[in-house]
């Protein structure tokens, strides 16, 4: 067998870019996974992620947080400016809400999905367990695909892992959900870092949806098998396999 290397770069952009300082303004909801599996590290990441990201917005964005277990609540009706007094109300809330309880993501997602508007980013940051009605993963993330299509298709959603234990087809779902992606806050890669790599990719988009096709030869155990979105100014190292003496005689 042999290898091959692939650089992948986004079309546009400037590595110096601003974060957000040149972008236009945002609506960003944040929903805040508050079931009785967010304890300990998860939760401490949680917070600190939800910190990093609301701090890293411009004072023209407009934000709103919801706390997500058995039932779905928002930290204000509609969203608000993003400003120091809001901010703090905010983490303040989610503070208050101890993890407890069974997570209804149907209900939750649903909430979201009320007050998401196009153009809207709304970023799930938990585990992705459910607990309530079918639990199962594959069963939920058709509901929420479907969810998703019947109320309109408003906003871009994202998922956050808080820990090491997720259900990672359910992330990928909600990161599935208008082109948007999903990460997980683990390793070496702490709350802000991740809070940091999404802000860039939601202000600077560069690439989405990308598909390689080999032709010539066939390739296997390629490596990502799903492309992320890329920023402008990123890049993607992309490994595979293949056999040298495929079409010799």
């Amino acid at each position: 067998d042999g290898y091959f290397l692939m650089m992948l770069n986004p079309p546009g952009g400037k590595e110096d870019r601003d974060l957000v300082g040149s972008a236009e303004p945002m609506t960003v909801l944040v929903m805040a996974d508050t079931s009785g599996s967010m304890t300990g590290t998860p939760r401490e990441n949680q917070i600190r992620f939800i910190e990093a990201l609301f701090s890293s917005l411009s004072e023209k964005d407009r934000i709103n947080l919801m706390t997500c277990d058995v039932a779905s609540r928002w930290a204000f009706p509609q969203p608000v400016a993003n400003t120091v007094k809001s901010r703090d109300e905010m983490l303040l809330f989610l503070q208050k809400r101890h993890p407890l309880g069974w997570s209804d993501l149907d209900r939750a997602f649903a909430a979201a999905l009320d007050q998401a508007s196009p153009g809207a980013h709304i970023i799930y940051v938990g585990d992705g367990a459910v607990t309530t009605g079918d639990a199962d993963p594959v069963s939920f993330s058709k509901r929420l695909k479907k969810m998703f299509e019947d109320r309109g298709a408003k906003g871009t959603f994202h998922a956050i892992a808080a820990g090491s234990t997720f259900e990672s087809g359910v992330l990928r779902t909600v990161g599935s959900l208008g082109g948007g992606s999903w990460r997980a806050i683990q390793g070496e890669t702490d709350s802000a870092q991740v809070a940091h790599q999404l802000l860039k990719e939601i202000a600077s988009p560069g690439l989405k949806g990308a598909r390689i096709e080999f032709s010539g030869f066939t390739a296997a155990a390629v490596y990502p098998e799903t492309l992320p979105n890329l920023p402008e100014g990123s890049q993607q190292i992309i490994l595979g396999r293949y056999d040298p003496r495929q079409g010799k005689a």
